[in-house]
């Protein structure tokens, strides 16, 4: 980090992005939102727009291209609008960044797998069955053969889970479910390598400083399936008080999904541990923690 440069994220608006700005002051940081707003960020159109427009190459030291539309259907739903901005923009990005001779980290994702083999590491053969993989590798693969010598670094993600009940599936979004006497139904053949998002920033934010660069997947160290994770979870509320959810089990393929999901794509992270010294906290020590929040606020809410 240099101390009269900023780092520049693009995408700030999005899910990591908002976490990683709470970590940093905002004269230290140039957030950049398009569709969502953000206060104190600059609007940024990746599809339209040059990054000259918005800063100029003396005042950064590291780009965060976290800018995507990540979710599958949606990727699939408008193939066109979703690779201009996946693929055609991010290329952009990357060969503006390339001429300024400024380092970058670019979000990747699990899903450039195509979910037939466990714990996937580094130098497993990628093979997406998804367009947003497809999309994803497709800028894996610009990197690695159009700018092999530029600073960047390429983080594969694994499934990412916060704490706020609101936009959370996993965890946060159960104990509502359950709590609201609510049938669970569930996909038990889905399988990943989740981590915190906290762990996911801290992780990017530390790369950065110390210059790393390359290939690395950047997940929780236990594969878990959906339903191990949501049992989790029950032995969590348990702890509270006694629950005795109804849960109906399904495949992931009985979703009304657009494109099949892949069924396995857990990854390991040895790499970038070794390579930065960070400690993933485990999943079921973040499961406790999200439902002592929830108990707390509950207890708090109830006393008021």
């Amino acid at each position: 980090m240099t101390a009269d440069k900023k780092l520049l994220i693009l995408g700030a608006s999005g899910f990591i992005g908002r976490h990683m700005i709470q970590r940093l002051d905002s004269e230290a940081v140039i957030a950049t939102h398009f569709s969502a707003s953000l206060t104190g960020g600059v609007r940024f159109d990746a599809i339209s727009e040059d990054l000259s427009a918005i800063v100029r190459p003396d005042d950064i030291w590291h780009c965060m291209i976290l800018n995507a539309d990540s979710h599958p259907d949606s990727c699939a739903r408008d193939a066109e609008r979703s690779n201009s901005l996946n693929v055609e923009s991010t290329k952009r990005v990357i060969s503006q960044l390339s001429d300024w001779d400024i380092p970058f980290t670019f979000a990747s994702s699990e899903m450039v797998f195509d979910g037939t083999l466990h714990e996937a590491t580094e130098t497993t053969q990628p093979n997406p069955i998804m367009l947003y993989g497809r999309q994803k590798l497709a800028i894996e693969q610009f990197l690695m053969q159009d700018y092999p010598d530029a600073p960047w670094t390429i983080m594969r993600l694994g499934k990412v889970f916060g704490s706020a009940a609101q936009n959370e599936k996993l965890f946060a979004g159960w104990i509502d479910a359950i709590e609201r006497g609510e049938r669970i139904r569930i996909a038990e053949d889905q399988i990943f390598s989740p981590i915190y998002v906290e762990d996911i920033v801290s992780a990017c934010l530390t790369a950065a400083d110390v210059g790393l660069r390359g290939l690395y997947h950047l997940c929780g160290d236990t594969a878990y399936s959906r339903i191990d994770l949501l049992y989790m979870t029950i032995k969590s509320i348990r702890r509270y008080r006694p629950v005795e959810p109804v849960i109906e089990t399904c495949s992931i393929d009985d979703f009304n999904l657009l494109e099949p999901r892949p069924k396995d794509v857990s990854m390991r992270p040895d790499k970038i541990v070794k390579a930065i010294g960070i400690t993933i906290t485990p999943t079921p020590q973040i499961c406790d923690m999200i439902v002592d929040q929830y108990y707390q606020r509950r207890g708090a809410s109830e006393t008021s």
